[in-house]
């Protein structure tokens, strides 16, 4: 996995009330980029687009109530762990009690103290980043430091419900290393982890978005999660796998395919813009969808993987995901 890419905390700022809304602006000034929202349904809005580090909450909005905002928000698997402090007129131990309860992790009572304010929101960042810092590491592969299968799971059903609700395209390749038990065999299994490393490095060459996701899946497979790519794009990935592989030409005496190191590839691809059997977007982040979910992308790439291997290995398959190979994929299942 590559480097998370450190940019400036996004805090989100949802109060109807302009005095409060500039103060908190004021008082934030410099601990990264402020988003407002004055209604609830806006709010919603700049969770999803956003994803904030952190969401200063009115609880009582025109709309909305601060309550069914944190709601909406902590049962998206998306935004759960995003920290809430709630800003309230009230005091009352109730209150406090009752805005813990549901999640938040602090709050502030009006009138709002800046520096207060401030103080509460550093913290909160500070530990938000630590577990970011801790969750990363435990999604990196060892051997190869591409993203591991817990972190490719994540991000599948992550960027699957985006894709769908932003009617996206999304692909999926799968890659495995042709004959490699036959190369550790031959070659041991220090060379063996050497060879992984160098095909993980030439698959992450292969991608050049900093939202494509390229994973150790199991072993000799590898996957490549690629969000907002069509059936001709991520054949255009799957041949440069292959192109890529070659020119590297890692030497591979044991194997019956070739002198040097091959993959086969198995790539899938799900556009839902032209899913006509597409269920419907609520209000709160989800999608209603009966016919296909990400698990048969991957079953599908999965597929065209092993007809990549059964056509003779170093070599492409595709496999589509509409109504009716949803319903074969079920059948399988």
């Amino acid at each position: 996995m590559s480097p998370a890419i450190h940019t400036a905390p996004r805090i989100l700022l949802v109060d109807d009330d302009p005095v409060t809304i500039e103060t908190l602006r004021r008082a934030l000034l410099g601990l990264g980029t402020i988003y407002f929202a004055s209604r609830g349904a806006e709010a919603v809005r700049l969770l999803s687009e956003v994803r904030p580090d952190i969401v200063l909450l009115d609880a009582e909005l025109l709309d909305l109530t601060g309550y069914q905002i944190l709601d909406a928000l902590r049962s998206n698997p998306e935004l759960a762990d995003v920290p809430v402090l709630f800003v309230t007129r009230h005091g009352e131990q109730e209150i406090e009690q009752a805005v813990l309860e549901r999640g938040a992790v602090d709050f502030i009572t009006r009138p709002v103290r800046p520096a207060i304010v401030a103080m509460r929101v550093k913290t909160q960042l500070r530990l938000k980043e630590a577990n970011d810092r801790l969750r990363e590491l435990a999604s990196i592969d060892p051997v190869t430091n591409l993203a591991n299968r817990r972190a490719f799971d994540e991000m599948l059903a992550r960027e699957w419900r985006r894709c769908l609700r932003n009617r996206k395209p999304v692909s999926l390749v799968m890659v495995d290393v042709d004959r490699f038990k036959r190369f550790n065999d031959h070659y041991g299994h220090a060379k063996g982890d050497q060879c992984l490393t160098a095909v993980a490095g030439a698959l992450r060459g292969c991608v050049h978005r900093p939202f494509d996701l390229v994973a150790r899946y199991d072993g000799e497979a590898f996957v490549m999660l690629l969000p907002e790519t069509d059936t001709a794009g991520v054949l255009q990935v799957g041949q440069r796998i292959l192109s890529t592989l070659a020119a590297i030409a890692l030497p591979h005496a044991a194997s019956d395919v070739s002198s040097h190191v091959t993959v086969s590839v198995g790539a899938s691809s799900y556009d839902a813009a032209c899913a006509s059997w597409l269920g419907i977007q609520d209000e709160t982040f989800a999608v209603v969808d009966p016919g296909v979910d990400s698990a048969d992308l991957l079953a599908a790439a999965n597929l065209a993987l092993y007809a990549a291997k059964r056509r003779g290995r170093a070599q492409q398959c595709f496999r589509s995901i509409d109504a009716a190979t949803a319903a074969e994929l079920a059948a399988v299942a």
